[in-house]
């Protein structure tokens, strides 16, 4: 039972108001007591934390994900070069990669763009090759993107794509956003014999 627009009414289910105290003045945006209020730290929230997983727990819960995969046939996407091409086929270029198409086009350099899922050695889509029939690859990237994006950093995924392409005989080309401009695009080229 509501009163004036003033006045808020604490009902219970199927009673009305019991005394005065149970009437309110109502406020917009305020609460109608301190106990309905959030309290961080409060006791409520207390028995909420938990202890973090044992090694135990953690294995368990591995085993369960492994036998998971294993009973769909879940094959890891990149792994599979089929799927990477799908995935990769609606891939738009990145601002980098825009500004080294821009600068192969402007310089009329032989290089194509293949980073949406064009071209793989082995589960790796280089982002420019060679269209001469060199065997020449170009990466184009962020250093501090690719520090927090890959496990052994940097330099571990420079050393594991220079070790794949090289396996097939092809030469790869880092250049790091700093160098995507033509005076460096065409120096680092020369320099390299390319």
């Amino acid at each position: 039972m509501w009163g004036s627009s003033k006045l808020l009414f604490h009902l219970r289910v199927g009673y009305g108001p019991l005394n005065d105290s149970d009437v309110m003045r109502f406020k917009k945006g305020e609460h109608f007591s301190p106990s309905t209020e959030f309290k961080k730290g409060s006791k409520v929230n207390l028995g909420r934390k938990r202890e973090p997983f044992s090694d135990d727990w953690k294995k368990k819960i591995g085993l369960g994900t492994q036998r998971w995969h294993k009973e769909r046939n879940w094959i890891s996407p990149m792994k599979n070069p089929e799927i990477s091409k799908k995935v990769l086929r609606r891939r738009i270029p990145s601002s980098l990669e825009s500004k080294m198409i821009s600068i192969v086009e402007k310089l009329n350099l032989p290089y194509k763009f293949v980073g949406d899922g064009k071209f793989f050695i082995e589960s790796k889509n280089p982002d420019f090759i060679e269209c001469n029939g060199k065997k020449i690859a170009l990466e184009v990237y962020n250093k501090s993107q690719k520090e927090y994006f890959f496990k052994g950093g940097f330099e571990a995924w420079k050393e594991e794509r220079e070790e794949i392409f090289s396996k097939y005989g092809w030469k790869i080309i880092f250049l790091e956003d700093a160098q995507i401009n033509e005076e460096e695009v065409k120096k680092i080229l020369n320099d390299r014999g390319v």
